[in-house]
């Protein structure tokens, strides 16, 4: 078993340090297309594992939050649907640009970055276990990282030099789904209680 994930530790380390060669040797892997959907389904399945892990490891108590906290089930479609539309959007927004990626590699790049961030994941539980505000750093360092990483994996995947523009590109994608979907909720009526 260690000698299994090792390799993948010093991927995700070697992802943290230099993304796009990190990402460029989870590429030369060879991953079979086919299997590339069952990997994103196992990253999402151990990331509401570890959520909820999470939760019982936290001081909140759970029959208070039971409504603020989604079921298991509810948060994999929510997680699901947004890494899907991650990498649909990143794929036809970098096409649209002019970036050369394949969707499979588009597929592999953003179920790499859950995958890395589900081990800043574990190190911020661990972290926040013994000093709660190192855990609390963590996060802080976990949403940039997410945003390094992401950035770098569509400029990787499609051939882009400028990480400025890609970020930026990002940025107007996030605003414009949410100014989208706000606008479908309010067509269909769910303006909260009215």
């Amino acid at each position: 078993m260690q000698s299994t994930l090792k390799p993948l530790l010093d991927l995700a380390v070697l992802s943290l340090r230099d993304p796009r060669k990190g990402l460029r040797d989870v590429l030369n892997l060879g991953i079979p297309q086919g299997f590339l959907w069952q990997l994103l389904v196992l990253v999402i399945a151990v990331s509401v594992v570890l959520a909820y892990g999470n939760l019982m490891l936290s001081p909140v108590d759970l029959e208070a939050a039971q409504g603020a906290v989604p079921s298991p089930f509810l948060l994999a479609i929510i997680l699901g649907s947004s890494m899907v539309g991650t990498v649909f959007a990143a794929y036809f927004v970098g096409r649209a640009c002019g970036g050369t990626g394949r969707f499979d590699e588009v597929l592999l790049a953003i179920t790499w970055l859950q995958a890395v961030m589900l081990l800043i994941q574990v190190a911020q539980t661990l972290a926040g276990l013994i000093l709660p505000p190192l855990g609390d750093m963590i996060a802080l360092f976990a949403i940039a990282a997410m945003f390094w990483l992401l950035t770098n994996f569509v400029a990787e995947v499609h051939g882009f030099a400028s990480l400025g523009l890609v970020f930026v590109m990002i940025l107007a994608t996030m605003i414009g789904v949410a100014v989208g979907l706000a606008v479908i909720l309010i067509l269909i009526g769910a303006t909260g209680g009215q």
